[in-house]
């Protein structure tokens, strides 16, 4: 929470592996040598790809946090199950008289971590992204 909700890279250290990836990342970051060779890949690891990952979050939506739920374990996973909230910065909502309104963000998700010598190593978000 400190990392997503603060833009805490500091506190994100203590807990990231340096090879961290997320299966989330190749729809969100793009470098240089992603391309073509192998699609769906992206060449960044580690809290680059963490900090990618929520600079692109926060370009989508404004006053976004998230609130942990349940935190579970088994074996070398974590299953964290969450809701996000924040303003959908390029949607509006059109009311009958005309007024436009910012969409709102309020999405449960939930994420599967896979540990590796008491780091994240891996991580995958399965996140409904609904607006209301």
């Amino acid at each position: 929470e400190e990392f997503w909700n603060q833009d805490d890279l500091n506190a994100a250290k203590e807990t990231v592996s340096q090879d961290y990836t997320s299966a989330d990342g190749p729809f969100w970051i793009s470098t240089p040598d992603a391309g073509a060779i192998h699609p769906g890949r992206y060449s960044q690891a580690g809290l680059e790809t963490l900090r990618e990952e929520m600079k692109s979050y926060r370009e989508t939506y404004s006053d976004l946090r998230f609130k942990i739920e349940r935190m579970f374990s088994e074996k070398n996973l974590v299953i964290t199950t969450w809701r996000a909230k924040g303003i959908v910065k390029d949607e509006f909502f059109t009311a009958r008289g005309g007024g436009e309104f910012p969409v709102e963000l309020d999405s449960e998700g939930m994420s599967l971590s896979r540990i590796a010598d008491g780091k994240i190593l891996e991580n995958r978000l399965y996140w409904p992204r609904q607006s209301r």
